[in-house]
């Protein structure tokens, strides 16, 4: 037989241990309560993650789309820009080179006056000499100045007309 003593050690250790069970059966209820509890957690975080991520990448699309959109019209308006900066340039040329055509047809222009003063001044002169030997040598030199005169005004007209024409050739 079993000792008395030797039983009822064994039976304070099944009590103990039976104790000591229901704790750790009490701290594992404990302890899935909270393990519950965390994984509700992480699973609520899980869903909030999962919703943040869709906006980020609906944002970075909308945010992709609208630099794509901004790069091409940035592009656009950089080839307008050339454009225009050629046309301008182009422009400037042009308007240039009219400005140095109209100072030459200018200093042309002035030449021509003053070749034309001078055949006047000369002219003058010539009808002045006319009338002097017209008057030493009498009336019969007097038609012949004025056959001189209308010559003279016949030349000035047509070199006026011919100038004019030729400035409007250039342009």
């Amino acid at each position: 037989m079993v000792e008395k003593q030797l039983y009822e050690q064994i039976l304070k250790d099944l009590k103990n241990e039976r104790l000591e069970h229901a704790n750790t059966k009490a701290k594992l209820a404990n302890e899935t309560e909270k393990l519950q509890f965390a994984l509700g957690e992480v699973e609520i975080l899980k869903r909030q993650l999962q919703r943040e991520k869709s906006q980020f990448e609906n944002t970075f699309g909308l945010l992709k789309n609208k630099a794509l959109r901004e790069t091409t019209k940035h592009d656009e308006l950089s080839s307008k820009f050339s454009a225009l900066q050629a046309e301008k340039l182009k422009a400037e040329s042009e308007s240039i080179s009219q400005m140095e055509e109209i100072q030459s047809l200018k200093k042309r222009l002035k030449h021509e006056k003053d070749n034309h003063k001078q055949h006047l001044t000369e002219l003058e002169l010539q009808r002045q000499q006319e009338a002097y030997i017209a008057k030493t040598a009498g009336t019969k030199k007097q038609t012949s100045n004025s056959t001189h005169i209308n010559k003279f005004l016949k030349i000035q007209s047509y070199s006026e007309d011919t100038f004019l024409g030729n400035i409007c050739k250039l342009t």
